[in-house]
């Protein structure tokens, strides 16, 4: 595939974690890639590993503000006169707190990212992605079919992403839109989980993953970044307005 030719993805959370190895998975493939992320920092750790022939294009900003979407989109355009790809994968699980001990603020703090960031980086790139019949793919969780004590936000939000998935299916018969959970992976929310969980959640669920977490048994970035980036070139239509986990038998040639 020529460079001229090869496709443009937009990833958000690109700085670390799951999204900058769905960044480096989507390089490794020849796609050119333009990274979001407010630490420019971390940008540029991700655009140095990729290494010189890898085509990453750092965009500095927090996605909550309405004009960044418009400039990032903008960017690809710009620097690549074409679109093919988005990937919503910045997101954070606070606050940690059952219903009861939380305000209207936090749940629209929370909301400004992990959904209404999505919606308006989503509507800036559609009428670009029709144009090349490209893929919308939205990090979701199976927090957004089961509740969780002191998830309240980040369940509501998943839910609510899912759907927002389904709909963008139904309107735009041109453009893939698929929801993954990408299974219990080894990043900062994790993190957040074992530092903050014991406090909020119920004992059970967290003793589940601070268990996962002690036994090194959390899954690396790697493996699900692989097949969301896989799905960001390839995802089929039959798999438009689903929400699938990343090792769900529909994506084994994913893989």
């Amino acid at each position: 595939m020529s460079s001229a030719n090869a496709p443009v993805v937009i990833v958000t959370g690109a700085s670390k974690g799951l999204g900058k190895a769905v960044a480096l998975k989507l390089l490794a493939r020849g796609a050119r890639v333009i990274g979001v992320a407010r630490s420019k920092e971390s940008l540029e750790q991700v655009k140095e590993e990729a290494g010189p022939q890898g085509e990453f294009t750092c965009y500095v900003g927090n996605l909550t503000e309405a004009k960044v979407a418009k400039q990032v989109v903008s960017l690809a355009l710009t620097k690549y006169q074409r679109l093919d790809g988005l990937v919503n994968n910045a997101g954070l699980l606070e606050p940690i707190r059952k219903v009861a001990d939380t305000s209207v603020d936090d749940w629209k703090r929370h909301f400004d990212v992990n959904l209404f960031a999505v919606l308006e980086l989503t509507r800036e790139a559609l009428p670009h992605l029709r144009e090349t019949k490209g893929r919308i793919i939205n990090l979701s969780s199976g927090a957004a079919t089961r509740a969780y004590q002191a998830w309240g936000a980040y369940c509501a939000s998943k839910a609510a992403l899912n759907m927002f998935t389904q709909v963008v299916s139904s309107e735009e018969p041109d453009v893939v839109s698929v929801a993954i959970r990408p299974g219990v992976v080894k990043t900062e929310m994790q993190a957040s989980i074992y530092e903050e969980g014991a406090k909020h959640m119920d004992p059970e669920e967290y003793k589940k993953f601070k268990d996962l977490r002690q036994n090194n048994a959390l899954l690396p970035p790697e493996v699900p970044g692989a097949v969301i980036a896989n799905l960001a070139l390839d995802a089929k239509k039959e798999l438009s307005g689903k929400f699938l986990s990343f090792d769900d038998e529909m994506l084994s040639s994913y893989h």
